[in-house]
């Protein structure tokens, strides 16, 4: 496209946009596309390579956050597509790059709504005598932790709980931020009056030190590799 003036620019654009269009594929309003496509073809006319970059670095964008959002893979791809027609010559290195992004950006959507499952989900269990049990379940990440120990932390003080329950075995491996977490967790008003039993650590001399170096009260702490362990201790 390099030599191409804006006149012929905009009515590749035009066409461009009617072919998305006819085919469904426009995923917006006409003009808000079209001011995003017409950037698109403004570094695909210019032959330097910051320009090539910058063309890349935007499809990727705008792939990925299709997938993010929920549109079909045919959709990003057939973008890319129906400008090749268009031009009457397909760019291989673009659509790679769309398909790509596309293909994370619906792994990030899958990913999200799994951890969603796993937040608003993951059952709190009243087991009787002050005790309130929890599960973190999946990946360490800070929504997760945050969600399941606010809500151990809403149950305790509705049932007036001395012990606080939190099974992470069927969590990853727990890291700074669990750590952290439960330091915060038990400097809560709530917390400072409960005893943590954690469960199913994957090295609970190692987790124990962890919560220490970092300031925590684990004289208030307890660890057992299962439940009836400590429903029978």
């Amino acid at each position: 496209m390099h030599g191409l003036g804006s006149m012929d620019r905009e009515r590749i654009l035009e066409v461009w946009l009617d072919r998305l269009e006819t085919r469904r594929w426009l995923l917006g309003p006409r003009e808000a596309v079209r001011a995003e496509l017409s950037h698109w073809l403004a570094l695909l006319a210019e032959p330097d390579r910051a320009s090539r970059h910058e063309l890349h670095k935007l499809a990727a964008f705008h792939a990925r956050q299709l997938g993010v959002d929920g549109r079909p893979a045919s959709a990003a791809i057939g973008q890319v597509l129906e400008l090749g027609r268009v031009l009457e010559s397909h760019d291989s290195e673009l659509l790679e790059i769309v398909a790509d992004a596309h293909a994370l950006g619906a792994e990030e959507r899958a990913r999200a709504a799994h951890e969603q499952v796993l937040r608003d989900r993951a059952p709190l269990v009243r087991l009787g005598g002050g005790r309130i049990l929890g599960f973190l379940i999946g990946p360490m990440s800070p929504d997760l932790m945050d969600a399941m120990l606010g809500r151990l932390l809403r149950e305790a003080a509705m049932v007036e709980a001395t012990h606080a329950i939190l099974d992470l075995g069927s969590a990853e491996e727990d890291d700074d931020r669990l750590h952290r977490t439960l330091d915060g967790f038990l400097r809560t008003k709530v917390g400072q009056r409960l005893h943590l039993v954690i469960l199913g650590a994957r090295d609970a001399a190692k987790t124990r030190a962890a919560l220490a170096a970092v300031g925590a009260d684990v004289a208030r702490v307890s660890f057992f590799d299962h439940l009836h362990d400590y429903l029978e201790g």
